[in-house]
């Protein structure tokens, strides 16, 4: 129990450690990525935890968060990699952890990556996130789905999500934008729909 809380502790003086940097308005790359988009309104963004971050207001109001190029076996992000950090010695000791992680697999299907994603953003905010509206969408020139979801953070406040994405040489890439319910969703949805509709995945000659 003590060295999970001191794992944590550690998880979250580097993430407030981690700076953001201006995104400027334009086109954006996303370096080791080979993806890029546009964006009209300049955003504040970091890259951590495997992950890139926007956000306008602050990350407690919306955020905009690109998972790109998750292959099979991996998680949306490195800090829900339970066995990861489950020490080899421990293993040798007959000692497994209490959890398992969220992965994602080539093979999934829709509503399996619906699930990964509820499960996986659950285990960040310690609250339920429920998901709906599931639908085809095309996600960079590629089929995709998009759905919509919801969740309560624990300051009691609810938060309104969209999320779209595909499947594509066998990763897995989804762009999801949320805020707030009652203002930062509805103030800069239009601008997060923006840049995932100029999303754009490079083709390797």
């Amino acid at each position: 129990m003590m060295k999970r809380l001191l794992s944590l502790l550690l998880l979250l003086a580097a993430t407030a450690c981690t700076p953001y940097h201006l995104v400027p308005a334009g086109p954006v790359d996303f370096t080791g990525k080979d993806a890029g988009t546009q964006t009209a309104i300049p955003w504040n963004g970091r890259n951590y935890d495997a992950i890139y971050t926007w956000t306008q207001d602050g990350p407690d109001l919306q955020n905009m968060i690109f998972h790109l190029g998750i292959a099979d076996g991996q998680t949306l992000a490195t800090s829900l990699d339970v066995e990861s950090k489950f020490h080899p010695l421990m293993v040798l000791a007959g000692k497994v952890p209490d959890e398992v992680s969220f992965r994602f697999q080539r093979t999934m299907a829709e509503p399996d990556i619906t699930d990964l994603f509820a499960a996986s953003l659950s285990k960040i905010t310690g609250t339920p996130v429920a998901t709906t509206n599931l639908r085809p969408a095309t996600f960079s020139g590629e089929p995709g789905f998009r759905f919509d979801y919801s969740f309560t953070g624990k300051d009691e406040v609810k938060r309104q999500g969209i999320a779209v994405g595909a499947v594509v040489d066998a990763k897995l890439y989804l762009v999801h934008y949320y805020g707030t319910e009652l203002y930062h969703f509805g103030k800069n949805r239009d601008n997060a729909e923006q840049v995932i509709a100029a999303f754009k995945l490079k083709k390797k000659s």
